[in-house]
């Protein structure tokens, strides 16, 4: 398990963990053992979340109702399987494995059956993200030489490539009118969050700060991001106006904080956090009450679980 070399410049790889666990395994784990404020075992949320599970010992794609009800595995391979993502309409998954000898796109229906693959190249594809459409889906790939975000339909066929610099771009998010997409990129020689249109014109830089910025998530109304940055002291989850003001940070307490996924309804935030030692699933509710952020606790058990993706 490593970061994949192309010429001089990492490229983010899934193959036994996702990009994010190479970055776990290069911070630490991040304080002592805590549980957010407000922890709560099992609220009641809406929608279905699809996340990578360590739980029968190879990472898989797993499924559970949003207040964490009927867990259910959805692919079985002992090759690792990670980083899901729902289509729109719920039908299907998108997820990353590299189960035919490198890692590669691949999608299935939302009940684990017609798994097929999607990507065909010699490099790393991975980090799927559906576009509204339902049918176009944005990936990171290094196919051309470095780390770069591009977009193929999901029938297959042609591929474009929609970002194009020398520095690591990874992590595609679309606007829900589909017009653009925000992602990670460290082209000013730091970690930050950039948009741009499906077109590649009106490049933008979101986010403007000395810490770590990444792993952006649109809103569904499209009037908030949610991304993670360090600028805290630790890895914790904000949410910035789209335009990239109004930053306000939504998660607290010392525990890290990754892996920023909206509910369908955009009133939560489900998220990845390290609690007694493990990483599970957490949601909270995007607006903070005068009481302070409310939390739930959506996974327990001793194996890893993250990558969430909420969906209907």
């Amino acid at each position: 398990m490593g970061t994949t070399v192309m010429g001089a410049r990492p490229l983010p790889a899934l193959s036994a963990l996702s990009l994010v666990a190479l970055m776990l395994a290069a911070c630490g784990s991040g304080g002592a053992p805590v549980e957010p404020d407000g922890a709560v075992i099992f609220g009641s949320l809406p929608g279905r979340i699809v996340f990578s599970s360590f739980r029968e010992g190879s990472q898989d794609i797993f499924v559970m109702n949003g207040d964490s009800t009927e867990q259910r595995r959805l692919t079985d391979d002992p090759v690792d399987a990670s980083g899901p993502a729902w289509s729109p309409d719920g039908r299907f998954i998108a997820f990353a494995s590299s189960r035919d000898g490198n890692v590669e796109i691949y999608v299935m229906n939302r009940q684990g059956t017609g798994q097929r693959r999607l990507t065909t190249d010699p490099s790393v594809d991975n980090l799927p993200a559906w576009a509204p459409d339902g049918v176009t889906i944005a990936f990171t790939s290094g196919r051309d030489g470095n780390s770069e975000i591009y977009l193929m339909n999901m029938a297959g066929g042609r591929v474009q490539r929609l970002t194009t610099h020398p520095a690591v771009d990874w992590g595609a998010t679309w606007s829900p009118d589909g017009g653009s997409i925000a992602f990670t990129s460290d082209r000013d020689r730091n970690s930050e969050i950039y948009a741009v249109e499906i077109d590649g014109t009106g490049l933008r830089r979101l986010t403007d700060d000395p810490a770590r910025d990444w792993y952006p998530a649109w809103s569904p109304d499209g009037e908030s991001i949610a991304f993670v940055s360090d600028r805290g002291g630790h890895d914790a989850v904000y949410v910035m106006a789209a335009d990239g003001t109004a930053v306000r940070r939504l998660t607290t307490g010392p525990a890290r904080a990754l892996e920023p996924s909206w509910s369908p309804d955009g009133e939560y935030v489900a998220y990845v956090s390290v609690q007694n030692g493990n990483w599970d699933i957490f949601a909270v509710r995007a607006a903070i009450g005068p009481d302070g952020p409310e939390n739930w606790r959506l996974t327990t058990g001793e194996a890893i679980d993250w990558n969430p993706s909420w969906g209907r």
